[in-house]
């Protein structure tokens, strides 16, 4: 696949390939099956991404990995901002995969991700999850065997399904609230 982001060029500088695969794939199939139940982490981690990404465009790798860290935690804090990042990360892996590169298109993609996410929280959350597992998996299969676009969002779909139905069955019936963001006692029970 030949993606404009590519984690292993961008950390391949500071560390091992080998240790980027290993943690990328263990994320991915921790947020492909357990993104729900993992929720605070997802948040830290799609905030450090998403503060990182967008600080990119506009200053230095150290002052956009800062943004990112301050960014991955106001997500834990801030449970409303945390979930409307899930969902911008989602339509991130959106355009990733449908070759949209141009920088307005991605941020209102991400924009109307965020927005949903805030409407429809569990749904987006689970599959926001899911799908972010399942491209990281991707990406270290990409990594080491260079398999075409196609195949990728084959693959990422599919992992993608699988993930969905397993955090749904995973948590069915354990939610007591009816807000629509899980509260921090109800992450920490499912």
């Amino acid at each position: 696949m030949d993606g404009k982001f590519d984690i292993f060029g961008l950390l391949g500088n500071f560390v091992d390939p080998a240790v980027i695969a290993v943690a990328l794939a263990a994320f991915g199939v921790a947020m492909l099956l357990f993104g729900y139940k993992l929720f605070k982490l997802y948040l830290f981690i799609v905030g450090l991404a998403a503060g990182y990404l967008v600080a990119s465009f506009f200053t230095t790798e150290l002052n956009a990995l800062i943004a990112g860290l301050v960014c991955g935690i106001l997500n834990i804090f801030l449970w409303y901002l945390g979930v409307f990042a899930c969902g911008a990360a989602l339509g991130f892996c959106v355009c990733f995969f449908s070759g949209i590169d141009v920088k307005p298109v991605v941020y209102v993609v991400m924009l109307a991700g965020g927005i949903l996410a805030l409407l429809i929280s569990k749904f987006i959350i689970i599959v926001s999850s899911s799908w972010t597992g399942a491209t990281s998996i991707v990406a270290v299969l990409d990594h080491y065997t260079g398999i075409d676009e196609s195949q990728a969002l084959a693959i990422s779909i599919g992992l993608a399904i699988a993930g969905v139905i397993c955090q749904y069955t995973i948590t069915s019936g354990k939610s007591s609230s009816s807000a629509p963001v899980p509260t921090a006692d109800e992450v920490e029970e499912s």
